[in-house]
């Protein structure tokens, strides 16, 4: 099925293509989230494409290539990202607080109204 040249390639595209990866993991701690990914994209790509094309080189770079645009694309950026905005927005929280504030007021209006209107119907009928 695969020639002993193929074979031999191949697997010697796999090991160099790994062993990069691994060279790279001791400073995946100072990459951000998307570096990683596209890092991680390009090792699988190029793996992917080494076994694809029985090891031929163009292949490996074409799939390493591939692999990290996908990885990079695929990393959503946080600083721009408008789902979570609201988390941010202190008038949210502010627009509650008011309200809740302005409903207990009239709470406590409704209760300082009806306690006077006892003491007026206790002041006129013990009179």
């Amino acid at each position: 099925m695969f020639k002993a040249t193929g074979a031999a390639l191949r697997g010697t595209a796999v090991a160099l293509i790994v062993a990069a990866g691994l060279a790279a993991a001791p400073n995946a701690d100072a990459m951000s989230k998307e570096e990683r990914r596209a890092l991680t994209g390009a090792i699988v790509g190029g793996i992917a494409g080494s076994l694809l094309s029985n090891g031929d080189p163009w292949a490996t770079a074409g799939g390493a290539l591939a692999g990290g645009a996908i990885g990079k694309a695929t990393t959503p950026d946080r600083r721009y990202d408008d789902r979570n905005r609201w988390r941010n927005d202190d008038r949210r929280d502010w627009e509650r607080r008011e309200r809740e504030r302005r409903e207990w007021e009239s709470r406590e209006r409704e209760r300082d109204q009806r306690e006077r209107e006892y003491r007026q119907r206790e002041y006129w009928r013990n009179r």
